[in-house]
Order: structure tokens, then C-alpha cells, then sequence
């Protein structure tokens, strides 16, 4: 095992490209070094760039197993641009608290399988696949909402989604769905039969530029609390 691996410098990476506090931003980071990599289905454990080799190669089938748990996993493919498929069958999730922008600007990112994500305590997904416009399909029905206080920008530019069915969405907690379809304008068809939006103040621009749309329903949104 190689123990020298960096889970999150693709978190620091972009950290830096803002010229933000890297330090005070990433103290309640856990430093992730106990981990193998897997390319490929190489059995060997790999020792490179894990942002740099994601944005710039377009690794294909990545296979992860983590020797502790992950806490946050914010940013963790932010920007990696050439990455077109990844397999997160070994990913243990059942204790991620934040998916904030972790597939963020994965342009090229056309398959992949979250079919096994434990999003049980994850309480923030804002701008979770935001510049996705590689993806035509995604499969969220194992996803457990009901702890999530933020989705804002959360589908932002998937412009080649077709459908999506978040009918299993549970938003009760949700604040926040702020542009959270902007841009998607290839979705013809949206299930929100489900969204309970009680407790969101903002939906500012939530179907911005939603220009393939068909049919929309939201004769079940509650908006009284609703500010902008």
C-alpha cells in the first residue's frame, strides 16, 4: 500500500486557483493517505497525480479501497476534465457527511455508477455535478436525501441529461435549490412529484435556460417560504 496517495489534492488544487485560505479551509480536512488505487483492473497499486492524472489522461475504470472512512468529500474530482468513466464499487460513503462540487467540471464524465452510494448522513450537495455535459444518463435512486440541506446548482450545465427521476428525492431539509436545473437543455422529461419544498427560500433561476422541457408539474410546491 502506498501511503504517500493524496485523496483531496484535487480540493487543495482548486483552493489554490481561487487563491483562497488553503490552511484555515482545509484544517478539519482529514488527510486521506491510507488507500489503494486501482487502474485499469491492474492489480498493482499505483503511485501518481491523482488530479492531475484525472484532468489531463482520462483515466478510465479506477477502483478505490480506502483503508479508513472518509468524512467530506468535497471537490474531489473538481476540474478533472479528461476523466470519461470511473468505478466506485469499492467507495465506502456510509459516513460522508458533504458531496459538494465533487464531480464539478467533469466535462468529458459520460458513465458512471453511484448505484452503491451510502448518502444517508450527507447533508450538502451543491453543485455535486455541475458542468457535467458529458452525462446522458444518471441513476440516483439510491440516494437518501432526507438530511440534505443544500442541492443549489447541484445538475447545473448537464446539458445532455435526456431524464431524471429523483422521484425518490426527499427535500424536506433542502433550503436551497438555487439554479438547480440551469442550463440542463437537453431534459425533456423531470419527476418532481416528490419535492416536498416546505423549507426552501430560494429556487431563484431553478430552470434556467431549461429549453427542451415537455411537460412540468409543479402543482404540488409549497412555496410559502420561498424569498427569491
Amino acid at each position: 500500500m502506498n501511503k504517500d496517495i493524496r485523496i483531496l489534492n484535487s480540493y487543495e488544487e482548486y483552493m489554490r486557483k481561487e487563491n483562497l485560505d488553503l490552511e484555515n479551509n482545509l484544517k478539519n480536512e482529514e488527510e486521506i493517505k491510507e488507500c489503494e488505487i486501482k487502474v485499469n483492473d491492474n492489480d498493482q497499486l499505483i503511485n501518481f497525480s491523482y488530479y492531475h492524472q484525472f484532468k489531463r489522461n482520462g483515466i478510465f475504470k479506477i477502483k478505490y479501497v480506502f483503508k479508513k472512512h472518509l468524512n467530506k468529500i468535497n471537490h474531489m474530482f473538481y476540474g478533472c476534465s479528461s476523466l470519461t468513466s470511473i468505478d466506485l464499487s469499492n467507495f465506502n460513503t456510509e459516513n460522508i457527511c458533504c458531496m459538494s462540487q465533487m464531480f464539478n467540471e467533469c466535462s468529458s464524465l459520460a458513465n458512471i455508477n453511484l448505484s452503491i452510494f451510502n448518502t444517508k448522513k450527507v447533508t450538502d450537495m451543491n453543485k455535486m455535478f455541475f458542468g457535467c455535459k458529458s452525462l446522458s444518463s444518471l441513476n440516483l435512486s439510491s440516494f437518501n436525501t432526507q438530511n440534505v440541506t443544500d442541492m443549489s446548482q447541484m445538475f447545473f450545465g448537464c446539458s445532455s441529461l435526456t431524464s431524471l427521476d429523483l422521484s425518490n428525492f426527499n427535500v424536506q431539509n433542502v433550503t436551497s435549490i438555487r439554479s438547480m436545473f440551469s442550463l440542463c437543455s437537453s431534459l425533456r422529461n423531470i419527476n418532481l412529484d416528490n419535492f416536498d419544498i416546505i423549507n426552501v427560500d430560494n429556487m431563484s433561476r431553478l430552470f434556467y435556460e431549461y429549453s427542451s422541457l415537455i411537460k412540468l408539474d409543479l402543482s404540488r410546491f409549497n412555496t410559502k417560504n420561498v424569498k427569491k
